[in-house]
């Protein structure tokens, strides 16, 4: 699947043969360890700022949004991904919590300036060490507002949660 988003980041960040070139260059899964590559998206969502730690700033629903948005044209295998449509409220009395835990893949700023992350016709070839791995955390509300407070419950959805379900076996409140 074509990132055409991605061929622009990676036109910025990396020297490319052919400015042309429509289509992103082609990665190689097996270079991938997370099989996500977020190089490949513009970085609205701003990932890095959502690593887990007691420091990362609360998400909203629009972020939880991008973040899941971008998550999946950044994956090498987009189909597994659910819909970001999916991370909509329908507006009911229970608000819905949509949750990001997972980790995901750059290019090093040290591989870009030394050649070790650079496009060769249309390929991307990385070379070990190139890559660095870092968490992406999130969870918030669907919805950002509510009507109903007398009335509010919140809904944890497994059909929300984004990374390895087999991991989520318990959640702290």
């Amino acid at each position: 699947m074509p990132h055409r988003l991605g061929s622009i980041v990676l036109a910025l960040l990396l020297p490319i043969a052919s400015p042309a070139s429509a289509a992103p260059p082609n990665v190689d899964r097996a270079d991938v360890p997370t099989g996500i590559l977020y190089d490949l998206v513009v970085p609205l969502a701003h990932l890095e700022r959502f690593d887990g730690s007691a420091g990362s700033p609360p998400a909203n629903a629009a972020t939880l949004r991008q973040a899941v948005f971008e998550l999946a044209r950044a994956s090498l295998d987009p189909t597994a991904w659910p819909d970001a449509h999916a991370f909509r409220d329908d507006g009911g009395p229970a608000v819905h919590i949509g949750l990001v835990d997972l980790r995901y893949d750059r290019i090093r700023e040290t591989a870009r300036r030394s050649g070790a992350a650079r496009v060769e016709g249309d390929r991307l070839v990385l070379e070990p060490g190139a890559l660095e791995t870092a968490r992406a955390f999130l969870a918030a509300p669907v919805r950002g507002y509510t009507y109903r407070g007398a009335d509010l419950a919140f809904v944890l959805d497994r059909g929300l949660f984004v990374g390895d379900a087999a991991s989520l076996t318990r959640v702290e409140i």
